[in-house]
């Protein structure tokens, strides 16, 4: 009887010993799943636009030109293979209007919008508690509605592009609950920033 009460307490305490060692761990391990959402200025749709109207020649009409982009809204999810590489997918959005106001030709409008989905990746390449620095690259496809005026006429056009996003330097500061702000070029933006949950 003894001996069955040893054994018992024996198991008994390795159970213990064992789910304190797994609790443990569990605590100390890196948080692996990421989800983000953010705002993004200049994307490259608007910057295309801007170096095309620049570059046109304008011949003998002359004309005014207009464009206005409500910014790049963006959110995903990630995982984190390892403590410094994670993988995830993008959703974004983009509305784009244009206007050109031509002198003796009838005026042309064209609103597009961009709805855009990517794969990234993202390399963490320096971490401090609080913050961290990384680098990530997207590949995607977005589709694209656009909308054209020209006077009295309308044209309806749909169809899908490449869609990439790179960015050099991006910052991510706080705990679980946190901001970050990137820097590179693509369909999210020259520059961007938002918040995001780490778990």
């Amino acid at each position: 009887m003894a001996s069955y009460q040893n054994s018992m307490c024996s198991i008994a305490g390795a159970l213990v010993l064992l789910i304190g060692i797994s609790v443990r761990s569990e605590a100390q391990e890196f948080p692996k799943h990421e989800v983000s959402a953010g705002f993004g200025i200049l994307a490259s749709p608007v910057l295309a636009s801007f170096f095309d109207d620049f570059w046109q020649v304008k011949g003998n009409d002359p004309y005014t030109y207009d464009i206005r982009a409500s910014g790049t809204f963006f959110g995903g999810y990630q995982y984190d293979v390892k403590e410094n590489i994670a993988f995830g997918v993008f959703a974004t959005h983009l509305l784009v209007t244009e206007k050109y106001d031509y002198t003796l030709e009838p005026d042309l409008r064209e609103r597009t919008r961009f709805i855009g989905l990517m794969a990234q990746g993202k390399l963490t390449w320096h971490e401090e508690p609080g913050f961290s620095f990384y680098t990530t690259f997207g590949l995607g496809r977005k589709l694209v509605f656009r909308e054209t005026y020209t006077g009295n006429t309308f044209r309806d056009a749909r169809f899908n592009e490449f869609a990439l996003q790179f960015t050099p330097v991006g910052i991510r500061f706080g705990g679980m609950l946190g901001g970050f702000v990137e820097v590179g070029y693509g369909i999210h933006g020259i520059a961007r920033g938002g918040m995001s949950l780490q778990f």
